[in-house]
């Protein structure tokens, strides 16, 4: 009884029938930055990608940039906010 239940006989027939297809990753983009892009805290077009419609800092997962360029765009809005081109939150 337990051998035919394994093999799809039996009572669950109907379901797992299907051929399942093998999980594939994406690749990953390569980091902006790691291309050779520079950035300083001055250039707000290129910051501005890196922060939310809120304005908060947009995560790694979201912006594509590698951990270590990712420490970086934070330090750079950071200095930016601190110079006042871009605000802390947005009304």
């Amino acid at each position: 009884m337990y051998k035919k239940m394994r093999e799809g006989k039996g009572k669950g027939k109907g379901k797992n029938t299907r051929a399942k297809k093998p999980f594939r990753r994406k690749k990953r983009r390569p980091c902006l930055f790691c291309e050779g892009k520079t950035m300083t805290h001055k250039d707000l077009f290129l910051l501005r990608r890196f922060v939310s419609d809120r304005g908060k800092v947009l995560p790694t997962r979201s912006s594509g940039c590698c951990a270590k360029h990712q420490r970086i765009v934070t330090k750079m809005i950071k200095r930016a906010r601190q110079a006042g081109l871009i605000p802390y939150t947005v009304d």
